[in-house]
């Protein structure tokens, strides 16, 4: 895990932009490699850097790494490197870099199918004097860019960037925001700002100063139906998890696990003890029983000899935090989950790890989420609230509180899936962004569309965003075995039928885990970190948000008397609209921070 960063001037370079750039890359994206920073001069107008934490051949792999054929600057892993070195070309390091360099010499873009992989990176071609720019298949790494009248630049984070915007908040996608609780890429918080999609690249040709291809390089599977024997289908899930911990086992570093207790967390650590000796796992738990699963963590790791590492938190702890959350969830997502993970890297990082393994990603692949149960009670309520007359007078009964109006008047009406992670309800949206009427968003109408939906659009934009942020922010490196792209594919064409068998969230997932873990650790009810956001928005941020609302700079582009309104029901009628509520503060504050950039 690394940050990475370039810079090409169009024209004649300007050295008081570019160092001002370099100190915000080297600055603001320090923890993301603490050990060294490195700058090189490609060209007289291109210049690449790297904040590098080293992972392997460490000392020796130094970035940005070039040859006689091309520079790249390169943030992640290639786990098969050792077996995709080409026996006609020479190599003098034992690095992942160096042999994704010499493919990309060799072989471009296609070369980046072999991989099993997680990466962004700027890659220079001394030839064609193209400069590309590439995101991994399933988004785990990010990196985003601006091109404007004078620079082509790009980095790991938006921050450094945010020195060349016009700073102008990005009111045409805003409407995603508050969807889903993050923006889609590739629109981020300001309007010239964008985020690279995930399985993408683009190419900025130097020539004529432009960029002169935008492409997809990988894409899931179709959705079909092609595995419908169960046994059969939880083996392949088994020994496919199986290879993707051993890829993610490859460091010259100890790789540790974060172990929540959950079912995901506990089934790769699990399966990892049976990879790796000498393993720790680290666990938070708290003070409020109700959140605290730390207790089955403890379980599993006694019963897999794995080390355990707990710290203590109190939920209420955060609230002080907001601030430094904002500056370090640079391209913001209304999750303040995302605390939570900081603390519990700061802890292993103050331990000496590096590299962590999660169970991020499982409840999309396999479906883990309520909002799926939920989502599927609405279509079995449908087939029966079809025929009540009056649907829309029953359903305007709940009109104050939206959660309440929109489940019902889905119910009666035509059963839609917009996201897992859905804040502002489309009627409640549209009344806020009337434009939001003329947008299409991506819906689903069951539950295996549902599920791509989260996996193209979630995943990428709000899970692997809020994951990166903190760990990055305490030099880990993330890494997550139920994201190898080969389960990915293979989920694609599991039939519907079995996700969800006897209406068991991740039924698969669970019958797989009851060989290695305890029946009351996976068939319980789900636990998710949860702030007191209710309680805070009544209390502790209530003047924050009252001076917000008021001087907001999102007045021009939203009807700002939909917050006030969700405002004062919140506080006065205890009509929980915290999460909605928490979004626009969010937008508040992180555009409030990059403006002054």
């Amino acid at each position: 895990m690394c940050g990475i960063a370039g810079i090409y001037f169009k024209k004649n370079t300007d050295t008081g932009q570019l160092k001002k750039f370099e100190k915000l890359v080297k600055e603001m994206q320090y923890m993301r490699g603490p050990d060294k920073f490195s700058s090189l001069e490609v060209s007289p107008n291109l210049f690449l850097f790297q904040n590098m934490l080293s992972i392997i051949d460490i000392g020796n792999a130094n970035q940005p790494m070039q040859d006689d054929n091309g520079v790249i600057t390169y943030n992640g892993e290639v786990y098969n490197y050792r077996q995709l070195k080409f026996p006609d070309v020479q190599y003098n390091l034992h690095s992942d870099t160096e042999v994704l360099l010499k493919g990309l010499n060799k072989e471009y873009i296609p070369f980046l199918s072999k991989t099993n992989s997680m990466f962004g990176f700027g890659y220079y071609n001394k030839a064609s004097k193209v400069i590309t720019i590439c995101r991994d298949r399933i988004g785990i790494k990010p990196i985003y860019f601006i091109n404007t009248d004078e620079v082509f630049a790009f980095a790991s984070t938006i921050t450094p960037l945010a020195m060349f915007s016009a700073k102008r908040l990005n009111h045409t996608k805003l409407w995603h925001f508050y969807l889903n609780r993050a923006f889609q890429a590739p629109a981020t918080i300001m309007d010239d700002i964008f985020e690279l999609e995930a399985g993408s690249y683009i190419e900025f040709d130097t020539k004529n100063n432009s960029i002169s291809a935008s492409k997809k390089w990988w894409q899931r599977k179709p959705l079909e139906n092609l595995y419908t024997k169960e046994d059969e289908v939880i083996n392949t899930i088994e020994e496919l998890l199986k290879d993707s911990i051993k890829n993610r086992l490859v460091a010259d570093v100890p790789v540790g696990l974060f172990l929540s207790g959950g079912v995901d967390s506990s089934l790769v650590a699990a399966l990892t003890a049976q990879q790796s000796s000498n393993l720790n796992a680290f666990t938070v738990s708290f003070y409020d029983e109700n959140y605290d699963e730390s207790s089955y963590a403890k379980r599993v790791a006694e019963r897999y000899g794995i080390k355990y590492n707990e710290i203590k938190v109190n939920a209420n702890d955060f609230a002080g935090s907001i601030d430094k959350w904002i500056e370090t969830q640079d391209d913001i997502v209304g999750d303040p989950s995302s605390l939570l993970m900081y603390k519990i890297s700061q802890f292993a990082s103050s331990l000496q790890y590096r590299v962590l393994l999660a169970g991020e990603g499982a409840d999309e692949l396999f479906a883990g989420y309520n909002a799926y149960k939920y989502f599927n009670w609405t279509k079995k309520i449908h087939g029966y609230g079809k025929f009540v007359p009056l649907k829309k007078q029953i359903a305007s009964l709940y009109k104050k509180d939206s959660k309440k109006y929109n489940f019902i008047y889905n119910a009666l009406h035509k059963p839609v899936f917009y996201g897992t992670a859905m804040m502002f309800e489309p009627h409640l949206l549209a009344e806020m962004i009337p434009s939001f009427l003329e947008e299409n968003p991506v819906k689903a109408f069951d539950i295996k569309s549902a599920m791509d939906l989260d996996i193209k659009d979630r995943l990428q934009n709000d899970i692997l965003t809020r994951s990166d942020r903190p760990t990055s922010a305490s030099s880990i490196e993330l890494r997550v075995p139920f994201l190898a792209h080969q389960l990915v594919d293979y989920s694609a064409g599991i039939s519907e039928e079995l996700f969800m068998k006897d209406n068991i969230s991740k039924y698969l997932v669970k019958k797989l885990a009851l060989k290695y873990l305890d029946h009351d650790i996976l068939y319980r009810k789900k636990v998710g970190f949860d702030l007191p956001l209710k309680s805070w928005v009544s209390h502790e941020l209530k003047d924050r948000l009252q001076h917000s609302i008021e001087n907001s700079v999102q007045k021009d582009c939203i009807n700002i008397n939909v917050i006030r309104n969700c405002f004062d029901l919140h506080v006065n009628k205890n009509i929980d609209y915290a999460t909605k509520l928490w979004a626009f503060l969010c937008i508040e504050l992180s555009y409030q921070y990059l403006s002054k950039i």
